[in-house]
């Protein structure tokens, strides 16, 4: 039986479709790197990764054999493709892999090594030296479109540490590290020595108004 109403149908069905695109192409535009505020988070973070090209193991606590073994590389290279993929799931799994990468490494350069306990300092490290293009588009975008159901068990787990990776590379400072040198740090970030400057100078000025109501309130 032909429906009476195929207009009508056709029309609720395009409209229900059109409004399914137009929130998809929203969130494309403000969580993958099109909008203007997407673009910015992820410039920032690029800048800083970038300013962090001194980090070395050791500065994460990290063996400095570690440096030897392919398998960094390897991890280094798998991490690198992320910008090729533009699936969530796919992202996901170029992580997962990653991660697996790092915990055979960790578990072939010493047995009292514990992976577990290492595996966020090497990722961190990982992510310093691959330096993939947009990752905060890229974190939005995978929680955004990857069903729920799909973000649990032991890839979820993975996907938790790199964000606990990215996290600290964002909002890291020279007391974040292991036996850094100040100057290099200051070097490197400018702004950082011109804001403690800063702070210093109205300290200072604080310390002055203070001391000058003291000297008024003794006389």
């Amino acid at each position: 039986t032909r429906c009476p109403f195929p207009t009508m149908l056709s029309y609720a069905t395009h409209y229900t479709w059109g409004k399914t695109w137009i929130a998809s192409t929203d969130a494309l535009t403000s969580l993958y790197g099109l909008s203007a505020d997407s673009r910015q988070a992820d410039a920032s973070l690029q800048a800083k990764l970038e300013s962090l090209w001194f980090v070395q193991l050791h500065h994460l606590d990290l063996p400095a054999q570690l440096r030897c073994s392919p398998f960094l590389v390897i991890a280094i290279n798998e991490l690198c493709s992320l910008s090729e993929v533009q699936a969530p799931a796919h992202k996901i799994e170029i992580i997962f892999r990653t991660c697996q990468i790092i915990l055979t490494m960790l578990s072939k350069m010493s047995e009292t090594m514990t992976g577990a306990d290492m595996l966020l300092p090497t990722l961190i490290f990982v992510i310093l030296k691959a330096k993939p293009d947009r990752l905060k588009s890229m974190i939005g975008w995978v929680e955004a479109f990857r069903r729920p159901q799909r973000l649990s068990g032991e890839k979820f787990y993975y996907f938790t540490q790199f964000f606990s990776a990215l996290s600290f590379l964002e909002h890291c400072t020279a007391q974040s590290f292991s036996a850094l040198d100040p100057s290099l740090w200051n070097a490197c970030h400018p702004e950082s020595n011109r804001y403690k400057q800063g702070a210093g100078r109205a300290g200072n000025a604080e310390k002055s108004v203070e001391h000058g109501r003291g000297r008024s309130l003794s006389l």
